[in-house]
């Protein structure tokens, strides 16, 4: 009983600062609160736990139909910083912009337990990084797309690190923020699960990331990071031309008809954002990695090819007339079945490591 009563002038606290949403949802020890979301609703996190985000124009706002633009935000040197309580594209939702004011990276986490949910397109406004934490879980459906994305890493991490400090998604605050103005750690490095944190954010585990179909294209490179939970490719194709693709979890799966394509980037390409996830340009395809702690299941495609399109793809992926580039599979047990793995390249094969 005493627990309850210490809890409730924290849930009445929240409620003070998002006046008129019905819905409430206590999470964890820690007395966080925030609306239950709704499909087809982008929500800016209010209160202390605000970092400036502005949607459509509003502190704390809200949008649930046509384009949503996001701006505001808390910047720290190179980086800039927004807190969702709520992300979920479906519905009357027609896409997002993300204006980037200038920054390199953008550093995204959403609260909800019920993670994020991405089937419309996402642009910013000009190129940079983007580092979405999301630790109740990503799903991309059939029409999700990042324009202007350089690199992208997806993860249900709870934490980033930025030089010597950690953005929490449960728990930095809009001064804090504002301190960490190191470059992002690049790749599963910079990724990290704070149990305190996700129990406080209502979670007994991380979330997974899936991709559900349709063609979703990266400029430069992509991270799936699910951290504790699995990462599902059960259907469509991801496409990056620039360089490289790591799928990581507990489980990864890559079902029939879902397939992996990246190559080197072309000398017509435009340069990347600089930053320490971008990796040198290859004379030859790019790499392919699936890490599972567990289970890495491969029944798709894998393509690291030196030039040509991805099969089945519907794109054009080519890279350089060099040599066949790199594709690693890692887990504690390893399944292909039925999959088609492509290292092959002009120049001569690369190597594939299963």
């Amino acid at each position: 009983m005493a627990r309850r009563r210490r809890s409730r002038p924290a849930a009445r606290q929240v409620q003070h600062w998002l006046p008129g949403l019905a819905g409430l949802v206590l999470l964890g020890l820690a007395g966080l609160v925030v609306p239950a979301a709704r499909a087809g609703e982008i929500t800016g996190t209010g209160g202390p736990l605000s970092l400036g985000t502005l949607v459509n124009g509003q502190l704390a706002g809200s949008c649930s139909a046509g384009l949503c633009s996001i701006g505001g935000g808390t910047g720290a040197g190179r980086n800039l910083f927004h807190r969702f309580s709520a992300f979920d594209t479906r519905g009357a939702i027609g896409g997002v912009l993300f204006q980037t004011q200038g920054h390199r990276n953008l550093v995204v986490g959403v609260m909800n337990p019920l993670g994020t949910v991405v089937d419309k397109a996402i642009q910013f406004s000009g190129p940079a990084n983007l580092f979405w934490l999301s630790p109740g879980g990503i799903t991309l459906g059939s029409g999700a797309s990042f324009g202007n994305v350089q690199t992208l890493t997806l993860s249900t991490a709870t934490g980033l690190r930025l030089g010597g400090g950690v953005f929490d998604v449960f728990g930095t605050t809009a001064a804090q923020a504002a301190a960490l103005n190191g470059d992002p750690l690049p790749g599963r490095a910079g990724l990290l699960t704070d149990p305190a944190s996700l129990a406080a954010g209502g979670l007994a585990a991380n979330g997974d990331v899936t991709l559900s179909g349709g063609l979703l294209t990266v400029d430069h490179s992509l991270l799936l990071d699910a951290q504790g939970g699995h990462v599902l490719l059960q259907a469509g194709q991801i496409a990056v031309p620039g360089g490289s693709v790591e799928l990581a979890g507990k489980s990864v799966t890559v079902a029939a008809g879902a397939g992996v394509t990246t190559s080197a980037q072309p000398p017509s390409a435009p340069t990347p954002v600089p930053g320490p996830t971008t990796s040198p340009v290859e004379a030859q395809g790019g790499v392919i990695r699936v890490s599972a702690i567990g289970d890495a299941i491969v029944a798709g495609q894998l393509s690291a090819a030196g030039s040509g399109a991805a099969a089945g793809s519907g794109a054009t992926a080519s890279g350089t007339a060099g040599q066949g580039g790199r594709i690693q599979i890692t887990g504690q047990r390893v399944a292909l079945t039925g999959a088609a793995l492509d290292a092959s390249g002009p120049a001569g094969g690369g190597t594939v490591l299963v």
